[in-house]
């Protein structure tokens, strides 16, 4: 992310929210009008619930 914010046109301020609040609704889902991040910290269980967030309609 530091990388990012230092070459290219992103920054803190374009985050929308963290992965629980994705899984809860507590953030607005991505448009698809742009790239969407998502950066691992090394848990299998965040795997596995963007997965299933993924397979939402």
């Amino acid at each position: 992310m530091v990388l990012a914010a230092e070459k290219g046109p992103w920054s803190p301020e374009h985050l929308r929210g963290d992965l629980p609040e994705l899984l809860t609704g507590g953030c607005p889902l991505a448009s698809g009008g742009r790239p969407v991040f998502f950066r691992s910290i090394g848990l299998g269980v965040e795997d596995l619930a963007i997965a299933r967030l993924l397979e939402r309609p």
